[in-house]
């Protein structure tokens, strides 16, 4: 039943430090299991999604290229709108904050997210929907190839529509997510849900070709998973009627602007290849 209070949640493991200036500690968290046990599904709620592509792009606050790659994205987006789901993961020696910095974007997942999708060659780079593309060595792809692929996964036949319903507790901080798949026909399995939490618009430092600016927008920060970096398998016994319904449970972090943060969930293949079929994106507070 959505929304029960013995749902477990992932423990808040560090106390947070109140100190003006002080750089933002990250909660410590264990893995939280989808809780397959959802009643009465909606369709109706996205009856009208169309098919959504996911890039990760990976960034760093001293990569001097990587405004470069974020400005592409939001060219992208304002083109593609809801179509486009971003996440920016901050991982490997560029995303090392300043001294001066009052966030540490990098997290343990998104490093372990860096090793899956295999570790950037170099800033700017994203991963469009995991997919390898024809001719194309990695996952990973430079800038001047982002908008072709995104096209082209845009075009792609929808396979299944994502509804996402958070509850966030406002006094302590907990947060419950019921994630539908709705699929167009039966499945073919494997597959995995996985459900990232990203904040958008962090003023903080970055380097740029103009020189270091301490108040630079970051958007789109990878932040955390929620269970599994790399998803949660999808049961043959969990589809009902071609539907998949899971409930998901974690604490957010009290540092992390809770009017700014987005549940981004992503059905993917989990028979060796990667590839994601849909992706959706979700204010947790709308």
């Amino acid at each position: 039943m959505f929304l029960m209070r013995n749902t477990i949640f992932l423990a808040l493991g560090l106390t947070t430090l109140l100190l003006s200036g002080c750089t933002e500690i990250p909660p410590l968290v264990t893995p939280a299991v989808p809780q397959e046990s959802c009643e009465n599904p909606d369709p109706t709620r996205v009856s009208g999604q169309q098919t959504q592509v996911l890039v990760e792009e990976f960034t760093g606050v001293q990569c001097v290229n990587c405004p470069a790659g974020s400005q592409a994205l939001e060219e992208l987006a304002a083109i593609h709108g809801e179509r486009l789901v971003v996440v920016s993961i901050h991982s490997g020696f560029f995303a090392d904050p300043y001294p001066e910095s009052n966030y540490d974007f990098q997290t343990p997942e998104g490093d372990q997210l860096a090793s899956l999708l295999g570790s950037p060659l170099g800033y700017p780079t994203a991963v469009i929907n995991r997919r390898k593309f024809a001719g194309e060595s990695r996952l990973q792809l430079g800038r001047n190839k982002w908008a072709g692929y995104v096209a082209e996964e845009l075009a792609r036949p929808r396979v299944a529509a994502l509804d996402i319903i958070p509850l966030l507790d406002f006094q302590t901080l907990d947060l419950e997510v019921r994630v539908s798949a709705f699929f167009d026909a039966s499945p073919t399995l494997p597959l995995k849900i996985s459900l990232f939490i990203t904040e958008d618009g962090i003023a903080d430092w970055q380097k740029t070709p103009d020189g270091d600016v301490p108040d630079y927008l970051h958007r789109h920060v990878f932040r955390t998973a929620i269970g599994p970096y790399n998803g949660s398998e999808i049961k043959s016994e969990a589809l009902a009627g071609n539907v998949y319904c899971a409930e998901f449970s974690t604490k957010i972090s009290p540092d992390w602007n809770r009017d700014k943060l987005y549940l981004i969930a992503i059905l993917s293949r989990a028979d060796g290849d990667l590839e994601v079929l849909q992706a959706g994106e979700q204010k947790i507070i709308p």
